[in-house]
């Protein structure tokens, strides 16, 4: 008995990152971007525990474990590697201003709160402004940086970005097959 056997096509992968909902990112970009999907749920985790959806320990809790695995990280990163590719100002002061906020966010729900109600609104106004922050750094900035960078500062930030991801425990970085896809999807 002889089976007919179809030869489905090759599935291309989908231009947007699946993991960022849809947003086309550059690849020279894609590991900060991961990094940010991690920073929403601290994000959620604060607002949840703000709401009361959650207690305020475990919200606490579940963003100082990935503000200090993830978070520090990333703005270090962000920090070193981003001003050399900005191209406005004002998204240079956005960016160090916002990162001094939410160290300065994380340095106080660090601290011994002894009012319940206060530090549930310590820990909404953080998680809100963090998620903004996130927001605008995917909506506005990343596509601006994206929009702007020369082919040669596409290359200079893929190779600094490829090698962030690959000291991140997650370890998600491109393959070497992929590599030559990657330097002309903007």
């Amino acid at each position: 008995m002889m089976e007919n056997h179809v030869k489905l096509p090759q599935m291309k992968s989908p231009e947007p990152d699946a993991r960022n909902k849809g947003i086309k990112r550059h690849p020279c970009l894609r590991p900060l971007s991961r990094d940010h999907l991690l920073a929403l749920i601290g994000s959620q985790k604060l607002l949840k525990a703000s709401r009361g959806e959650i207690s305020l320990d475990e919200g606490l809790s579940a963003f100082a474990k990935i503000w200090q695995d993830e978070i520090t990280i990333h703005l270090a990163d962000e920090e070193a590697i981003l001003p050399q590719f900005i191209k406005e100002e004002s998204d240079r002061e956005r960016l160090f201003d916002d990162h001094k906020k939410l160290r300065a966010f994380a340095q106080m729900l660090g601290e011994k709160i002894t009012d319940e109600k206060s530090a549930m609104v310590l820990a909404g106004e953080a998680g809100a402004f963090l998620d903004a922050h996130i927001r605008w750094e995917e909506r506005e900035f990343f596509p601006r940086i994206e929009k702007t960078a020369s082919p040669e500062e596409i290359e200079r930030l893929l190779a600094l970005t490829d090698e962030v991801e690959s000291k991140r425990s997650r370890n998600r970085s491109c393959d070497s097959r992929i590599r030559s896809k990657r330097k002309n999807s903007i």
